[in-house]
């Protein structure tokens, strides 16, 4: 009996560690949106790229805290390079209390810089762009 009780309080705390770690980000990013965290190890952000994407949002003075990565990463033949979309948290709520108002909503800034925008990485040169959207 007890050991038919153990058996299910490890099973489900096992069921329910691995359920909370589904983190959902619905009361942040609009409809139309999906990305993850820059730093989510869930992100979408390629492995290959990851350290040079980090580098050079580090350098533009960029909080990576602040920076989601969308899930759509696009490859363009013609310039041979890799587009990758970035959000800024503030730009992404705004969006989603623009979805959901009807008014005009304000748009608040928990930072003095911009981040959205998109990287394109030239796989035949190596090097890397940061286009701002602002």
């Amino acid at each position: 009996m007890i050991l038919r009780f153990l058996f299910f309080t490890i099973v489900f705390l096992i069921s329910n560690s691995s359920n909370s770690q589904t983190v959902s980000y619905s009361d942040i990013l609009p409809k139309d949106i999906k990305a993850n965290p820059i730093l989510d190890s869930a992100s979408y952000l390629p492995d290959s790229l990851r350290q040079i994407v980090f580098n050079t949002l580090k350098a533009k003075g960029f909080d990576l805290t602040k920076c989601f990565c969308d899930k759509e990463i696009g490859y363009n033949k013609k310039d041979n390079s890799i587009e990758i979309r970035i959000w800024d948290i503030d730009d992404l709520k705004y969006r989603k209390k623009s979805e959901q108002s009807k008014k005009s909503v304000q748009y608040e800034s928990s930072h003095p810089n911009f981040y959205s925008g998109t990287i394109v990485y030239d796989t035949k040169t190596k090097t890397i762009k940061f286009y701002e959207d602002q």
